[in-house]
């Protein structure tokens, strides 16, 4: 698929009096006690006018957007409207945040808006430089009129969820980059390749773009996002043999999606740049589409298992933010708790947990400090970390302040997640947070009983489970909605099955061998049947005794008055359902099998 918006962001124009006058208007419409804007009154920056964070009630952030503001003459305030360049919808398409087109009318004193989204611009139809934006009278910013500002919250919200760890993507766009600048200084060759076989090569570089840019677009947003195309340059084009590189073409250039490469060319190849040398067979040749489907395959099990990409879900981000709490909250001055308010969680971890490390180590502002949890809770069990605590908490109450020099990443805590998990808990103005499963309780230790497994009751560890697994269906299809948008109803928890049964073995023994272990059975209804997922422990009221393989020789099974078929079955230690974040690694396995068996099902149908 094309680009969206053929063109190439703006440049710097100036700003005139009259669009001067409608920011000014602008913000003297936006009700400042949940928006503050940052405008730019000079055009500093090219595209965008400035930006707007929204707060909740407490005036803490939730999100941020970027404006354009332009002017609404007199004569259209019944049908606003603005003929809009394409260069700026090309910056929309890729932008960081959501962006609003806001067109201002000073006479009336109003003002009306557009979140230019990706699907947005895909609804529109353009044919020239511009294309005529219509503005719905609803969306509509006045003194009077506040239905926006909720409207903002949800776009922001939305935003939040999706979660891109760019560092991750430097070394692939830096690769790009070169083999752009590589390729650049070489003529444009002829080919000398027969019809059928160039045929072939035009066949599967088609299919993989259609791929990248329409099917997959989170990859075309990681990776190529300054780019119109991927072109295939080879040097060998043979039976049993291909010789080939990708390279990313830029907007604005006019060149080869297809290029024939000289040895010369090759043996100046920089070191960087990477070949795809195959010398048993020409997979381009014998099966192009299929070989498309295969690289493009590749690099979104890369995207999952990375993660590079991650889901920011009221589940992942609840269980998130216990986990981190859960780590400090006797150096808080709190209990263990199934419920944390979260503004005095991060006031206390802000201003009495440096005081604490002080007391205890007189830590200074370059000093480095790092504990396990363990460690944490035993130091404050011993007479130096309370009594270090109780001094701290005497300066906290008299309002001593200390720089907080301890990193949080000495936690192994990802900064990113735990900010944009805050402020999703602000986005829908939620100020506690509630445990979704029974959690590790280490303050019960006893001598000599060291294992994960010793802190938790079987029926606590049954609950756990039961929570967790149930949600993954809902987890698994918000997932593919927001980065896999094209595998919708392909990819989802329930596939194959109808029921799942989990089987917990948890005999609460004390050694190294007595850890719970987990027996997973899918099953298919063979008749109607709402999907399912139900858990037992030590095999009670189980309707698949526990070790049960023999059950797969039978046809079918009865359970609760309904036949079903076992599809599969499995076994595992239970290291995952132990941890702190127990939702997220479950989660993040089960995506990437899921995605992994869609495309091995889709290669095994294009062999």
């Amino acid at each position: 698929m094309e680009k969206i918006i053929d063109a190439n962001p703006a440049s710097f124009p100036p700003k005139n009096p009259e669009e001067m006058n409608s920011v000014f208007t602008l913000g003297y419409l936006l009700d400042t006690t949940f928006l503050k804007p940052e405008f730019n009154y000079l055009d500093k920056f090219p595209n965008i006018d400035g930006y707007i964070t929204i707060v909740n009630e407490r005036e803490q952030p939730i999100g941020k957007v970027e404006v354009q503001i332009k002017t609404l003459p007199d004569n259209l305030i019944g049908n606003p409207k603005f003929q809009c360049p394409k260069e700026f919808l090309s910056y929309c398409e890729s932008a960081p945040l959501p962006v609003m087109l806001i067109v201002v009318n000073k006479k009336f004193s109003k003002a009306f808006w557009l979140n230019i989204d990706r699907n947005f611009l895909n609804s529109l139809k353009i044919k020239g430089d511009t294309v005529s934006l219509k503005f719905p009278l609803t969306q509509v910013i006045s003194l009077k009129a506040r239905k926006y500002i909720k409207e903002w919250k949800l776009i922001v919200a939305e935003h939040l969820r999706r979660l891109v760890y760019f560092p991750l993507l430097e070394t692939k766009h830096k690769a790009l980059q070169e083999k752009y600048d590589y390729l650049k200084s070489f003529p444009k060759p002829v080919h000398n390749l027969p019809p059928q076989d160039f045929s072939q090569l035009q066949s599967f570089i088609d299919t993989y773009n259609n791929l990248v840019m329409d099917k997959f677009p989170i990859l075309k947003e990681l990776y190529y996002a300054e780019f119109w195309k991927i072109g295939i340059g080879y040097s060998s084009f043979l039976d049993k043999s291909i010789n080939y590189l990708l390279y990313p073409i830029r907007y604005g250039e006019n060149d080869l999606l297809i290029r024939e490469i000289s040895e010369e060319e090759i043996l100046s190849t920089p070191k960087a740049i990477s070949w795809h040398n195959q010398y048993v067979e020409n997979p381009i040749k014998d099966n192009p589409i299929r070989y498309a489907w295969d690289q493009v395959s590749n690099d979104i099990i890369e995207v999952v298992s990375e993660p590079i990409v991650k889901l920011v879900s009221f589940p992942l981000a609840t269980e998130f933010l216990i986990a981190q709490i859960d780590k400090v909250y006797f150096i808080l001055n709190q209990r263990m708790q199934n419920k944390y308010n979260l503004s005095t969680i991060l006031e206390r971890l802000n201003l009495l947990y440096p005081l604490w490390l002080d007391e205890v180590y007189g830590v200074d502002d370059n000093q480095e400090v790092e504990f396990s949890y363990i460690q944490l809770h035993d130091l404050v069990e011993r007479d130096t970390g309370r009594n270090g605590l109780l001094r701290a908490i005497l300066k906290y109450r008299k309002g001593v302040k200390k720089k907080n020099n301890v990193d949080i990443k000495r936690f192994d805590i990802d900064e990113d997640y735990l900010n944009t998990s805050i402020k999703m808990y602000r986005s829908i103005n939620q100020n506690v947070i509630k445990r979704l499963y029974p959690p590790n309780n280490y303050s019960k230790r006893v001598a000599g009983l060291n294992y994960i497994w010793n802190f938790i009751s079987p029926e606590e560890f049954q609950a756990k489970v039961h929570n967790i697994y149930n949600f993954m269906p809902a987890l698994i299809d918000e997932y593919v909605s927001l980065y896999l948008p094209f595998l919708k109803g392909q990819i989802k928890y329930f596939d194959n099955f109808d029921l799942h049964v989990i089987n917990i073995d948890f005999n609460g023994g004390k050694g190294f061998g007595d850890g719970p272990t987990i027996e997973h059975f899918y099953l298919k209804a063979l008749g109607p049947f709402s999907p399912l997922i139900k858990t037992y422990l030590n095999g009670v009221n189980s309707p698949l005794t526990w070790g049960g393989r023999l059950e797969m020789k039978v046809g079918t099974i009865e359970i609760d008055s309904v036949d079903f078929r076992i599809i599969s079955s499995g076994w595992s230690a239970s290291h995952e359902e132990l941890s702190e974040s127990a939702i997220e690694k479950i989660f993040n396995n089960l995506i990437k099998e899921k995605v992994t068996e869609y495309f091995q099902i889709k290669l095994k149908e294009l062999t």
